[in-house]
């Protein structure tokens, strides 16, 4: 079963990516050396976690649009403010996290 998610998971564009370490700060969801799955795409929706480039760093990030329409990318962790993707701009989004591995 596991083995049959995975390939599911690796098909198409999809690609594991090794966490980034501040990412497992106060965020029990995460390990280091954990690995997330991620699938590039254009249209993200509310609350989505997606993989970000930050300042030349790959980050996981939550997608949120707020009802005047600014985006923000949120932060798992606390220790860290949303970063506001300015009107006309894009954000440097990877991809939509679909999958984490972790070995036990």
């Amino acid at each position: 079963m596991l083995e049959e998610t995975v390939t599911r998971l690796m098909s198409g564009d999809a690609a594991p990516k090794l966490v980034p370490s501040a990412v497992t700060i106060d965020t029990p969801n995460y390990l280091p050396d954990d690995y997330v799955v991620f699938r590039p795409q254009r249209t993200w929706e509310q609350g989505e976690m997606c993989a970000a480039m930050t300042d030349g760093e790959a980050t996981l990030k939550f997608f949120r649009r707020t009802p005047a329409g600014r985006v923000f990318l949120d932060p798992a962790n606390d220790g860290y403010e949303p970063i506001p993707v300015p009107p006309g701009e894009q954000a440097s989004i990877l991809g939509r996290v679909v999958a984490v591995l972790r070995s036990l």
